[in-house]
């Protein structure tokens, strides 16, 4: 479980969250999806998600961290030292023993346990967290067995599951005994378009299930046509067939109009921009494909691949490579 520690966000968020926060004010804002650490225990902190960096609450910062206070007064945000309730990693690295009215950390864990029909020794624990929530003194229990994540809420006071989660993350698809293998699949998808493999250019050869049917997703590209098939992996049956006209595939022998200007980027350049911005290595990823396209007067490079169960797409423009759209679909 990837965890950010407090230590590295807190510099920049004193000295520049205010024209951050500006600079971004066009973008999405989503709930930081990492936890925290501080001293090295977990702890609960409210944060933000915009292009693929976290910000916190300078105040929330404070309560957690301990040693400032912050407060606003005449149009300035005031930070005092050597003021401020006890830092939580003054508090102790375990949950607090049970008491009246507590049923303390490792009863919540028999109960979070039992609801998924575990034992301690089936799962690993990801998260054991004592905490208030809306007034209410609870134990966030996370716990890993194989592929899938359990998450409970459990009341403090009476051992009641307040929130329950489930979350099975899909395993790869793969071929079962007696199915045409990704090849063949390329083969009947070519075919059905009238060519053969070595005519087109393969850009996404992917095994999936869909309504508990496997199949291959191939996408190819003839002169100026994209074609999409989803082809049945158990007997090569084409389920789903696509044909988009009028796209140009971006190569060093097919480059954009822009290609001629000063600065203008190639479909590789394009390719490495979205895998940084995504934070991968081309072998960290499947299903990459690098399309030139023209949108309402602008050139750019259509780039999707994926890494797990996510799909990213990325838009960047060909004349000096920004990045027009960045979307994850999970």
């Amino acid at each position: 479980m990837k965890k950010i520690a407090l230590g590295f966000v807190i510099g920049a968020l004193v000295c520049g969250a205010i024209g951050v926060f500006a600079s971004y004010s066009s973008y999405t804002t989503k709930d930081n999806p990492y936890p925290v650490t501080l001293d090295g225990r977990e702890i609960k902190i409210e944060g933000y998600n915009i292009e693929g960096n976290t910000y916190f609450k300078l105040r929330d910062i404070a309560d957690a961290v301990g040693g400032f206070t912050v407060d606003f007064k005449d149009n300035k945000i005031v930070l005092t030292t050597g003021g401020g309730d006890t830092p939580l990693s003054a508090a102790p690295q375990t949950a607090a023993a049970p008491s009246d009215g507590d049923i303390g950390l490792e009863k919540a864990k028999e109960i979070a346990l039992n609801k998924a029909g575990l034992t301690e020794n089936d799962v690993v624990f990801a998260k054991t967290l004592r905490e208030i929530d809306d007034g209410i003194l609870q134990y966030e229990i996370e716990f890993l067995k194989d592929n899938t994540e359990y998450s409970a809420d459990v009341r403090a006071s009476d051992g009641e599951i307040i929130k329950w989660d489930i979350d099975t993350e899909r395993a790869p698809a793969a071929p079962a005994s007696g199915d045409i293998d990704v090849e063949k699949a390329k083969e009947i998808a070519a075919a059905k378009a009238g060519y053969g493999v070595s005519d087109v250019t393969f850009t996404k050869q992917h095994m999936d299930i869909d309504n508990g049917v496997r199949v291959y997703e191939i996408d190819f590209i003839k002169d100026n046509t994209e074609y999409s098939a989803d082809v049945r992996a158990s007997d090569g049956t084409i389920l789903d067939w696509d044909e988009d006209r009028g796209i140009t595939m971006a190569s060093p022998s097919t480059a954009p109009d822009e290609s001629a200007a000063s600065g203008a980027i190639t479909a590789d350049r394009a390719k490495e921009i979205a895998l940084n911005k995504a934070g991968f290595d081309e072998s960290d990823v499947t299903g990459l494909r690098v399309k030139y396209d023209r949108d309402d007067g602008v050139n750019k490079y259509d780039v999707e691949f994926r890494n797990g169960r996510n799909e990213y797409s990325v838009e960047v423009r060909a004349s000096d490579g920004e990045i027009l759209e960045y979307d994850i679909d999970d």
